[in-house]
C-alpha cells in the first residue's frame, strides 16, 4: 500500500487520468504519470488497475533510489517528508537521469553522507535545495521543483 501522504503529493504532481493522453513530451501515459511510450498499449483503466500501476511505479522508484544513492538502510534513514521527495523525484525523473544529473544527485549523496554523523546539520538540505532550484529540470516542472526543493530543505511536507 502506498502512504496516503505520498499517494496525493504524486497525484497532485502527476495527475490520476484513467484514460491514456500525451504528455508534456509527446509520450504516452496513463493513470498517475505511468508511462506507455511512443504508443498507447491501453486506451482506458479503471480505479483499481491505476492504484496497482502507482503501486508498481512506486516500488520501482523506491529500487532506483537504492541503486543509485546505496543502500537501504541509509535512506530509511531520511525523515519521511525528504523519503517522500526523494521517490517523487524519482518517479518523475526516472533512475537514468537521477543517475546522471550533475548537480542533484551530488548534492543528495553528499547530503546522505553527512546525515549519517552529523543528523541534525540541516545547512546540506539547503544545498540540495539549491541543486534543484538551479537545475533545467526545475525549470521544467516548475511549482513541483519548488515544492520538491522546499520539503528537502525544511524536511516538511509541501
Amino acid at each position: 500500500m502506498i502512504e496516503p501522504i505520498l499517494k496525493a503529493q504524486l497525484e497532485r504532481d502527476e495527475g490520476r487520468k484513467l484514460v491514456a493522453y500525451r504528455d508534456s513530451a509527446g509520450y504516452w501515459t496513463i493513470g498517475v504519470g505511468h508511462l506507455l511510450g511512443t504508443s498507447p498499449r491501453m486506451s482506458s483503466i479503471t480505479d483499481e488497475e491505476c492504484d496497482a500501476l502507482l503501486r508498481a511505479d512506486v516500488e520501482e522508484a523506491i529500487r532506483s533510489l537504492s541503486n543509485v544513492f546505496g543502500e537501504k538502510e541509509i535512506l530509511l534513514g531520511l525523515n519521511q517528508p525528504r523519503m517522500r521527495a526523494m521517490v517523487n523525484m524519482m518517479f518523475n525523473r526516472g533512475e537514468g537521469r537521477v543517475r546522471s544529473s550533475t548537480t542533484i544527485t551530488p548534492a543528495i549523496k553528499r547530503a546522505l553522507g553527512i546525515m549519517q554523523t552529523q543528523p541534525q546539520n540541516t545547512e546540506v538540505w539547503k544545498a540540495v535545495s539549491d541543486a534543484i532550484l538551479a537545475s533545467p529540470w526545475a525549470a521544467q516542472i516548475k511549482s513541483r521543483g519548488n515544492r520538491l526543493a522546499k520539503q528537502f530543505e525544511t524536511g516538511e511536507d509541501q
